[in-house]
């Protein structure tokens, strides 16, 4: 594709995308995995990929459990958390490299390409181009699909680059704002935490059995509480349901599992939790966008809606969330925009001129980083609160087309 050609297919998007028009912006193939950039963004929820198969535009309602693969069947059933069709046991050939510094620090852990890139720019080569995941410990959680049998992993990779498990999955991947735990949903429809890899069983363990998986599979977004999530630290879970219609819920440690939202607007979907006790709340989808709400678990009350944007992620304290239109289709969104969560009044606003935002993530309670794609690949770039931003890697020179970044910001899904 030229770059004519990508800015024309990139002013068109955005011209129907604030005319709010009901159309597909690209062509099928380019969107399937990747519609709806909330903050889980490419689920791996069956029936994303199946309306994708199907050549319709998905609503929103759906989007929000997405799925994260490009495949078109279902994951199949599996009796183990270990692949029979695993990677071999080194995500590398030859002697185990030693990270060297290569690469820009951004302050947390990414992936460009098959490159994993510590907070201080040191570099480990890796033998997969991973879609997502998350670092517990210096272990990389690296998130990747069987293209053969549709099916979907998390790879658990040292420090050094050895595979030394690969457990199979059926939702996506969430993670805790302090980055030391995790949750997923297994094949059998355990709801499980992570917070040791290197520990095995030890280190996790399921909050919640029986959940549905297949065509709607449950999908954990956010995690509050631990760090371990066992009997001394209370964790919970908030997980949609995956059908885009029954209202989100939260399982704990301590056994319970009852909706986030109490009252009469229990919502679809939720994006995020802060430990302060705000959740962002899809309260429902129609045809040229969706309504929010900031809800307060404490008050169990909604302190502010809004159907003008799309809430998605919180920062730690909970006093800033990450916003967007209300209308979310295509690679990415047009913008992000931070508001205070105490006022509703906007206080930065980042736009990039020639590209789209495809995910972002909190750094600290200030700034935010976010995945860019434009024309000339992708690459990840600071907001600050205040107002400001800089890119802060260049444009990746590691390959990918013009709708699939080759950056990976390790926030999960």
């Amino acid at each position: 594709m030229s770059d004519h050609d990508w800015e024309s297919l990139m002013r068109e998007e955005l011209d129907q995308r604030a005319r709010r028009l009901d159309d597909a912006p690209f062509a099928l193939d380019q969107v399937k995995g990747r519609a709806g950039s909330i903050r889980r963004t490419r689920r791996l929820a069956v029936a994303g990929a199946v309306l994708a198969s199907a050549a319709v535009v998905v609503p929103i309602a759906v989007i929000s459990g997405q799925g994260l693969g490009d495949t078109d069947s279902a994951p199949g059933p599996a009796t183990s958390s270990t692949s029979p069709s695993a990677p071999p046991t080194r995500a590398t050939d030859g002697v185990t490299p030693a990270p060297v510094p290569t690469a820009d620090a951004i302050g947390l852990d990414y992936l460009d390409g098959r490159t994993w890139v510590h907070p201080d720019g040191t570099t480990v080569d890796l033998g997969t181009a991973y879609r997502g995941g998350a670092v517990l410990d210096e272990t990389l959680l690296g998130v990747r699909d069987d293209a053969d049998t549709g099916r979907h992993f998390i790879d658990v990779v040292s420090p050094s680059g050895e595979v030394s498990e690969s457990i199979e999955i059926t939702s996506g991947l969430a993670v805790s704002d302090d980055r030391s735990v995790v949750a997923f949903v297994e094949p059998d429809g355990d709801l499980m935490t992570m917070w040791d890899p290197a520990a095995g069983e030890d280190g996790r363990t399921a909050i919640a059995s029986g959940l549905p998986v297949g065509v709607f599979t449950v999908d954990p977004v956010a995690i509050v509480g631990g760090p371990t999530c066992g009997p001394e630290d209370e964790c919970r879970v908030l997980y949609n349901a995956g059908d885009g219609v029954s209202p989100p819920r939260v399982a704990s440690s301590d056994g319970t599992d009852e909706l986030v939202v109490r009252g009469d607007t229990p919502g679809v979907a939720v994006s995020d939790a802060s430990g302060s006790g705000l959740v962002t709340v899809q309260q429902a989808s129609q045809d040229l966008g969706s309504c929010n709400g900031l809800y307060d678990v404490t008050s169990a009350a909604y302190l502010w809606d809004t159907c003008d944007r799309f809430l998605l992620d919180l920062n730690p304290a909970g006093s800033v969330v990450a916003t967007t239109h209300a209308y979310l289709d295509g690679p990415g969104n047009a913008y992000v925009a931070l508001v205070d969560t105490a006022t509703e009044e906007e206080v930065a606003r980042f736009d990039p001129a020639d590209g789209v935002v495809v995910t972002q993530t909190w750094l600290d309670d200030e700034t935010l980083l976010a995945l860019v794609l434009d024309r000339r690949g992708s690459s990840i770039w600071r907001i600050g609160t205040d107002g400001g931003s800089e890119r802060v890697t260049p444009r990746s020179s590691q390959g990918g087309d013009d709708t699939s970044p080759t950056h990976v910001l390790l926030n999960g899904y």
